[in-house]
């Protein structure tokens, strides 16, 4: 049995991209004072502030797919890279958002088109990377704790050796961030900002790393404004007359997937 409940291929894919619009300034925050009050989403008001875009590589799926693994690097714009090239930058605040990229322009993914379950995004420089790494290694690190579901791949940024004795990183400043959002799709288009003398630091920014997981709901049948859902596996527990929401956001699994258990036991 096709574990769906129409045989309909849904074979027609969507392209997206992820957008991640880093606030960040040149400003030492380490000597400034926190002030837990002064979230300001209007950044543009904030002294010696600027913003930077980063854009995954696409991410093309089908109805029913799961993306969900390591994208290639992306090199930083060379102009964000000059001007922190031996400097610190200082991230105040950041905000995300899916799109396909347009002749007129970024237009945003209706969220029930891709459902992005949760990320992790890394910004390493130049003195990091990011690297797969074995379980253990993954597990004994200060990162497990972004580890998600039963995930069978693991990656970490790792500091790198570098003979650029005189742009090193400071002792007390980081060589890479990490960024890592859980919360479903409300995570789109929400500022994400830090109090003043708040700032996620990291020393000569040059790349972004991003593994995002995300569920393909778009019913092709209905390209309109409003959600309709679309087939389903029988193991969905989602209301079947009209549901408001798709039922693949609950990760159900389909017949259509072979699976080998083995086991043994022993008695004592």
């Amino acid at each position: 049995g096709s574990g769906l409940e129409t045989a309909r291929p849904a074979t027609q894919a969507t392209t997206a991209t992820h957008r991640k619009h880093f606030i960040a300034t040149t400003a030492s925050y380490s000597s400034v004072s926190p002030d837990t009050k002064s979230v300001n989403p209007d950044y543009t008001k904030r002294e010696n502030v600027s913003y930077f875009d980063v854009y995954t590589p696409p991410i093309v799926t089908r109805y029913g797919e799961v993306f969900w693994t390591m994208m290639d690097a992306v090199p930083l714009d060379a102009d964000v890279v000059a001007k922190f090239k031996g400097k610190t930058m200082a991230i105040v605040g950041y905000e995300a958002d899916q799109v396909r990229k347009t002749e007129n322009g970024d237009v945003s993914m209706p969220i029930f088109w891709q459902y992005n379950h949760h990320y992790i995004a890394h910004l390493t420089g130049a003195q990091s990377t990011v690297k797969e790494v074995d379980e253990e290694s993954f597990r004994a690190s200060e990162d497990s704790e972004n580890g998600v579901h039963n995930q069978e791949r693991f990656w970490l940024p790792v500091e790198v050796v570098t003979d650029d004795k005189v742009g090193a990183a400071p002792a007390d400043i980081p060589t890479y961030q990490v960024f890592s959002e859980g919360n479903g799709g409300e995570y789109r288009k929400s500022y994400h900002g830090y109090p003043r003398g708040y700032a996620q630091l990291i020393h000569s920014p040059d790349t972004f790393h991003i593994s995002p997981m995300q569920i393909d709901t778009h019913n092709r049948d209905h390209d309109g404004t409003a959600f309709v859902a679309g087939p389903l596996p029988k193991s969905a527990a989602v209301q079947r007359e009209n549901p408001e929401t798709s039922g693949l956001l609950e990760c159900p699994c389909s017949d259509r997937i072979a699976r080998s258990i083995v086991t043994a036991y022993s008695t004592q």
